[in-house]
């Protein structure tokens, strides 16, 4: 649908802005993907990283940064605690007419714990990650019902976006103001699609229009320096404008579109000096570690060239004359080595920082069992934020497919999803075990609650049906 409303966002001025909270986390977010990436990335970032040694040619830098050896404890670490989080898989409460977005929610074929996987693995790397809720139309025109939807194949998917493709965005109040019960509500977002097969580079805008309705605008840039629009959409949810920008922003603390520091950040730059140091170390004992033949007090014109070897005999004729090996005794290589071990040691104090407990908590608590202090943790909290910035991109896909329209009264609980929090795996205790099950044949609790609480206590395997 071509837009007749006047609009700032629709100026070609809007594509090219980056917000400042971006543009003071950029140079972070780099540095935290290229050292996650690993040691290739790190070289290929040149000085960027690892400093030209004063008067180094180019032939030489280039030697001093391969033998530099990248001791990627960012990326263990990031391996290490997204596998906490999902030692349990996902658990999902939401209302059926979901399950088809759940088993497929980018409708790339990947299930919903792949992507809530890459949802937590960008919260650990940069500490932001967006996920737009989008309806592919068929022929133009979207589906005008869920099942229509549904028999077509075109069901809602999620698409998410790095934090560094979140270019621009802007909350309003005023005349949008009513449909967040009286909070700011989300008015733009200009997103970074990258550049197509043909070289093409996009971006996509997310506007409220001045009468509270969602546009998207995409945008292009060939072989041109400015970015010019090409199409402009009206997505209609089951058959109606929509009145929100179905875009949820999600940071380690939880939804939000405030940009926040990455929490693996202290670790990155650490794991950067470690790196540098490696290379100190390493260039030292290039020049250091082989002995080196000197011979003092004899005019060698006569004597070259020398051979080194079994067979091989040096005659000196001048009676001061002495011949050595000159080997490097130092204490300088012994320093960068303490070094390495000390920032190796402060790379995994910073990694486990992630697992402990951010409060003091009850002595109570603390005698019933120390795994229960990851709930309190940094990632227990990260965990938490991905898994209700997920359920919120649910709830958009569920407008998406007019399910609050065909239930207005909301007779299903609210849409959840819960990923593991328990870091410690310690099974439930016998009398723990005794008391649940006496509940349940009380009838205190049900059989799912029975059932999800024993994979809790690890008694029954993670996904255990019935």
């Amino acid at each position: 649908m071509t837009l007749s409303i006047p609009d700032p966002a629709a100026t070609p001025g809007a594509v090219d802005r980056v917000h400042p909270g971006h543009a003071a986390r950029a140079a972070g977010w780099m540095r935290c993907r290229d050292v996650a990436a690993g040691q290739e990335a790190v070289h290929a970032a040149a000085e960027r990283y690892l400093p030209r040694l004063d008067g180094q040619s180019d032939t030489a830098y280039r030697a001093y940064r391969d033998r530099a050896l990248f001791y990627n404890a960012t990326a263990r670490t990031i391996d290490g605690l997204s596998g906490m989080v999902f030692r349990k898989p996902p658990e999902i409460a939401a209302h059926p007419g979901l399950n088809p977005v759940i088993a497929d929610p980018t409708g790339l074929g990947d299930g919903f714990r792949r992507l809530a996987e890459h949802v937590v693995a960008d919260l650990l790397t940069t500490g932001r990650v967006g996920l737009l809720v989008d309806h592919p139309p068929a022929g133009g025109v979207a589906p005008a019902t869920r099942a229509a939807a549904l028999k077509a194949g075109r069901m809602p998917y999620l698409a998410a976006y790095p934090a560094e493709a979140i270019l621009d965005w802007r909350l309003m109040r005023a005349s949008v103001e009513a449909l967040s019960g009286g909070g700011p509500v989300l008015a733009h977002v200009l997103l970074d699609e990258g550049a197509d097969e043909t070289g093409v580079m996009r971006r996509r805008s997310l506007d409220l229009d001045p009468d509270g309705i969602y546009r998207q605008r995409i945008w292009a840039r060939g072989a041109s320096d400015r970015f010019t629009l090409v199409a402009e959409i009206e997505p209609r949810a089951n058959g109606r404008p929509m009145t929100r920008i179905p875009f949820v922003c999600i940071g380690p603390r939880g939804p939000g579109i405030d940009v926040a520091r990455p929490p693996l950040l202290d670790l990155v730059e650490v794991n950067l000096s470690h790196y540098r140091t490696s290379a100190d170390l390493e260039h030292g004992a290039h020049y250091t570690g082989l002995p080196t033949a000197v011979i003092t007090g004899q005019r060698l014109d006569d004597l070259l060239p020398l051979a080194v070897g079994a067979g091989e005999a040096w005659v000196l004729e001048a009676p001061e004359a002495k011949a050595f090996f000159l080997e490097f005794r130092g204490e300088g290589l012994g320093v960068l080595e303490r070094l390495l071990d000390r920032k190796e040691a402060q790379m995994a104090a910073l990694g486990a920082r992630m697992l402990a407990p951010e409060k003091k908590v009850a002595e109570a608590a603390l005698t019933a069992g120390i795994h229960r202090q990851g709930e309190n943790s940094a990632l227990a909290a990260l965990a938490q934020a991905a898994g209700d910035g997920l359920a919120r991109a649910l709830d958009f896909a569920a407008i998406w497919l007019g399910i609050d329209a065909a239930t207005p009264a909301r007779a299903t609980a609210p849409t959840r999803v819960t990923l593991n929090t328990d870091y410690w795996p310690q099974p439930m205790a016998a009398d723990d075990l005794n008391a649940l099950v006496e509940a349940w044949q009380k009838g205190a609790i049900g059989h799912d609650e029975l059932r999800r609480s024993l994979m809790r206590g690890e008694i029954l395997p993670a996904g255990t049906a019935d």
